[in-house]
């Protein structure tokens, strides 16, 4: 229930999806922007989810994941990893929805994310 709770507002303050092409040198290679030491300490956000999350009494496994995507440093947010039902969620440092993963309904909207993100780094899990 709390987690319910404390996504439904947030999934309400989300409604931006914003996509653009990753800047490319001359040498085709892509120029990342993950550039943030420390995410928790510059984002409010993320802090204030990670804290929920750790807050929570449930034992179900949670995750946050920095990746850079589209010339973006982006974060996956997964509440219930390895859930069925469960949405997880890519937000760009300002908060603007990247991507939708999940569901019943299966919503996958960037479905080239698994290929084209990188720099992988767990920042959170449980």
């Amino acid at each position: 229930m709390k987690y319910n709770l404390f996504f439904i507002p947030l999934l309400m303050l989300l409604s931006s999806c914003k996509r653009d092409n990753p800047i490319v040198d001359s040498n085709e290679t892509i120029i990342t922007s993950c550039t943030t030491e420390h995410p928790f300490e510059g984002i409010l956000w993320l802090k204030e989810i990670r804290d929920g999350f750790a807050m929570q009494a449930n034992p179900l496994p949670k995750r946050i994941t920095q990746y850079s995507y589209k010339n973006e440093c982006v974060f996956l947010i997964d509440g219930c990893v390895g859930c069925d039902d469960n949405l997880s969620y890519v937000y760009n440092e300002n908060q603007d929805l990247i991507c939708e993963f999940g569901g019943v309904a299966g919503i996958n909207t960037c479905p080239s994310f698994e290929i084209i993100a990188t720099e992988k780094l767990i920042l959170y899990g449980n």
